[in-house]
């Protein structure tokens, strides 16, 4: 139900090359909650959300998805999009969408899956032809054609014009909505101003660890000033 337990990260660690990226980070997620992932380059994001969608495999610690020990059943739970798309550009929308499609073994209507996304006039194109825009959408839809109750975004927002962004919220919207608002969302990214109304949790990693979070002491507003005031300051 909205509101309970979705998610907890305990004491969790990972390196590369002896080199620390994750430390001791233990965090709790709720049902509901629209969660911004903040920090510098470096600071984590990325590898956090690689762990959380099972990507990667953390050194120690534990990953507890709807009560199960992750990754037993993530696969239906989870959708993930990093910082490409997660296409092949050689392949039309169509193409790429109806091999994700078998995969799953899903019984949807791809065309108006598309429709829903503007997508329905560029389905038979390449990826490749497709401008960044219509590639972003391509891929949202790709990793949403599931409909993931947990999701995870690295940097969705990244060179999209005002309107991409408008719509990809649009989309996220839709997909809480069709899970009775039982849904969590996690956006790893750096453009906080175009995301904050968005959010009702901001997290701020600071060298592989937790430096603030909306969900102990301020509000999510509260939280993306001080990430602001920060980087101004750097």
């Amino acid at each position: 139900m909205q509101g309970e337990l979705a998610l907890e990260i305990s004491e969790l660690n990972k390196g590369f090359l002896n080199h620390p990226v994750i430390s001791s980070l233990s965090a709790k997620f709720l049902w509901g909650e629209n969660v911004l992932l903040l920090g510098a380059n470096g600071a984590g994001k990325s590898t956090l959300l690689r762990m959380l969608s099972t990507l990667a495999r953390p050194d120690r610690g534990s990953i507890h998805l709807a009560g199960a020990n992750f990754p037993k059943g993530a696969a239906d739970l989870v959708g993930y999009l990093g910082h490409e798309p997660q296409l092949y550009a050689h392949l039309t929308v169509r193409e790429n969408l109806e091999l994700t499609q078998k995969l799953r073994g899903l019984t949807i209507d791809l065309s108006a899956e598309a429709e829903s996304m503007d997508l329905g006039a560029i389905l038979d194109r390449k990826v490749s032809d497709l401008s960044r825009g219509m590639r972003a959408r391509a891929a949202l839809l790709n990793v949403t054609l599931h409909r993931p109750k947990v999701l995870f975004l690295d940097e969705p927002t990244a060179s999209l014009d005002q309107s991409s962004v408008k719509f990809l919220l649009e989309k996220l919207a839709l997909l809480k909505n069709s899970h009775n608002g039982e849904m969590l969302c996690i956006i790893a990214t750096h453009d906080v101003k175009r995301l904050e109304g968005w959010a009702n949790r901001a997290l701020v990693l600071r060298g592989g660890k937790i430096a603030f979070d909306s969900n102990i002491a301020q509000t999510a507003s509260q939280i993306i000033m001080l990430y602001l005031e920060a980087a101004i300051a750097c």
